[in-house]
C-alpha cells in the first residue's frame, strides 16, 4: 500500500493569525534550527525590546542541556506530576 505523505506546512503567512497565546518550547540541543524557532515567534509578536513596548503573549524558551527526547520525557514526567 502506496501512500502519499505531505509535510505539514502551515506556511509563515498564517502564524500571526493565530490568536491563542503559544509557548515555543526547545532544548538547545534537540536539533531544531534556532532562527526558524526565533522567525515563528517572531511572526507570533514575540522579539520586543523589554519595556519599550507590551510583552507579546507568547513566549520562547530554550532549555538549556536538553536533547529532544530528553525535553519531551521531563516535560511529560513534569506534568504527569503536576496532576498527581
Amino acid at each position: 500500500m502506496n501512500r502519499i505523505v505531505i509535510p505539514f506546512n502551515m506556511g509563515d503567512d498564517n502564524i500571526p493569525k493565530i490568536t491563542a497565546p503559544v509557548l515555543i518550547i526547545s532544548g538547545d540541543n534537540d536539533g531544531m534550527d534556532k532562527i526558524e524557532l526565533a522567525k515563528k515567534y517572531k511572526l507570533l509578536g514575540g522579539g520586543v525590546a523589554a519595556g519599550m513596548q507590551p510583552m507579546p503573549k507568547s513566549h520562547l524558551a530554550i532549555v538549556p542541556n536538553q536533547d529532544h527526547v530528553g525535553l519531551m520525557t521531563q516535560t511529560i514526567f513534569g506534568y504527569w506530576i503536576f496532576l498527581e
